[in-house]
């Protein structure tokens, strides 16, 4: 393992260590790993830290229209932002991701 790869694998070891989620893939197979019990094998597996999906808020408004240009970090920022008008609620937005 060089310099590179090691400070690799300390990123995704202390991600686990964190409570992260690791996903490992072998030539053949990719699966997640249980976080509670890992063995590492840095030269028959691959490891990596399985993505966090994006999460944002969007307003609804009462003719259930929706403004997808205009997507908001917290529902809070997104209720304050868009109250008033004719504004009903705030819908949250969560990317699906097969990784």
């Amino acid at each position: 393992m060089n310099k590179k790869e090691t400070i690799e694998a300390i990123k995704v070891m202390q991600a686990f260590v964190d409570g992260d989620d690791i996903k490992v893939d072998e030539q053949t197979n990719k699966y997640n790993v249980n976080n509670s019990e890992l063995g590492w094998n840095w030269s028959g597996f691959k490891y990596r830290v399985k993505p966090k999906p994006i999460e944002r808020w969007i307003g609804v408004w009462e003719q259930e229209t929706i403004t997808p240009q205009w997507c908001y970090a917290s529902e809070e920022q997104c209720v304050s932002t868009c109250k008033g008008h004719g504004f009903i609620k705030a819908v949250k937005l969560v990317e699906v991701s097969d990784d």
